[in-house]
């Protein structure tokens, strides 16, 4: 299974690379290989993120699922969603 992971945190005071490491874990424990991750410092009100905006462009032939961060869900493509556990 091919996947991306987004990390987002609200300030510029924050670090996403915490996040992204928590999630490329979860993703080897999962066995996804990871093909595109994306890093932003922005608010979640402000619509114009430019790597979501990217993330948004990609289609189900380049991934099958996205990991992300604020929420610790995993987004099927096809429209279900998992509760990633604290074991992972």
């Amino acid at each position: 299974m091919r996947g991306a992971i987004y990390s987002r945190v609200s300030t510029i005071d924050q670090d996403y690379k915490r996040k992204t490491n928590e999630l490329r874990e979860c993703a080897k424990a999962m066995d996804i290989e990871i093909i595109h991750v994306f890093e932003e410092k922005e608010s979640g009100f402000n619509n114009d993120r430019p790597e979501f905006a990217k993330l948004k462009e990609l289609t189900k032939e380049d991934i099958d699922i996205i990991l992300y961060f604020p929420r610790h869900l995993f987004v099927h493509f096809n429209g279900t969603h998992r509760q990633v556990t604290e074991e992972h």
